[in-house]
């Protein structure tokens, strides 16, 4: 005679919920599926496990002397199960801008290393392009595509971007408004390109970092262009709608 770690599962989920419905529905199945499950099971030790009555289930002597080593055997697959688990721990090394790692990633984290409490994270913030082969960082999140290096990449989103500014700014002509820019300098972004190319008036501020321009923007400088994202979670400045 054999009997199968799950025929003991359900067995246990019968007996911890006390009827053969809410113990189904635990598992995921019907309910007569589990009836017919637990009888196969009661047929092969030979004996009955339970007492059925319409107030629940009750366990016979043969399913009380059972439990315990069911219960026991659960402890056990538990403990194969984390053997076999993949382990996340150690350090990882991330190469992110100041503004992703401000406005995105670390919201994020809390989460993760609750989840994976042997995981440490270190941040290599900045706008310049981390060397992954000298390990100055293991990954990388930018928004240009690496083009050398033996490097493996994939796109992992996409981010909308948005004319923002303080609500003072709503309903200003666009010729009007002073605009905010970030220009990193390194390499042409496309909310520059923009800016430079759609703005009537040179941008009253421009700066080579990303959090400078939010600060800006929050203090009612001008509009510029930011991540809707990061727009939509901010109270103090409001999407203004322009014609191009």
């Amino acid at each position: 005679m054999t009997t199968d770690w799950d025929d003991l599962r359900l067995f246990l989920l019968a007996a911890e919920s006390g009827t053969f419905t809410a113990a189904a529905q635990r598992a995921g199945l019907e309910q007569s599926t589990m009836s017919r499950r637990i009888a196969a099971l009661e047929a092969r030790l030979g004996g009955a496990l339970f007492l059925r009555a319409r107030s629940g289930l009750t366990l016979t002597e043969q399913g009380e002397r059972i439990l315990p080593l069911a219960r026991e055997a659960r402890a056990r697959m538990q403990e194969v199960a984390e053997a076999v688990r993949p382990q996340v721990a150690g350090k990882v090394r991330v190469a992110l801008t100041e503004g992703m790692a401000c406005e995105g990633l670390i919201a994020a984290l809390p989460a993760l290393l609750d989840a994976h409490p042997d995981l440490e994270v270190e941040l290599v913030t900045g706008d310049t392009l981390s060397d992954l082969s000298r390990r100055e960082a293991d990954l990388a999140l930018r928004f240009v595509r690496p083009e050398r290096g033996d490097l493996v990449w994939r796109r992992v989103g996409a981010l909308s971007q948005g004319v923002w500014a303080a609500p003072r700014w709503q309903g200003v002509p666009a010729e009007d408004l002073p605009w905010i820019l970030y220009d990193p300098g390194r390499f042409a972004t496309p909310e520059a390109q923009w800016i430079r190319a759609h703005a009537i008036r040179a941008p009253r501020l421009t700066t080579n970092g990303y959090l400078s321009m939010l600060k800006a923007l929050r203090q009612g400088l001008g509009a510029g262009i930011i991540a809707n994202a990061i727009g939509t979670r901010s109270p103090d400045l409001c999407p203004i709608g322009l014609p191009h």
